[in-house]
């Protein structure tokens, strides 16, 4: 997958993180230290996970979404993606 014009992932909520790798679109929740909802989620592109920063809002509530966009941190990978009703589009 690369560029803005490809379909959007389905995301798929999963139980445990060996689940996640390289399985894009795969999320697990997450809950921080002061009680806030979270993610990880696998990249749409490269396949590596990575976790929602404290600037996202989530809304963990089947379908998954997430404002706002999400820019993969793993180079050389350059994803940068918005997560709404429980699909990814690339950007």
């Amino acid at each position: 997958m690369a560029g803005g014009t490809d379909l959007p992932v389905k995301t798929t909520l999963v139980q445990s993180w060996e689940e996640l790798e390289h399985k894009p679109g795969a999320y697990v929740i997450t809950e921080q230290a002061d009680g806030k909802k979270g993610f990880i989620i696998s990249c749409p592109k490269c396949g590596i996970y990575a976790s929602s920063s404290s600037g996202h809002t989530v809304e963990v509530e089947e379908p998954l979404t997430v404002s706002p966009s999400f820019i993969c941190p793993h180079k050389p990978c350059d994803a940068h993606y918005f997560v709404k009703n429980g699909e990814i589009q690339l950007l």
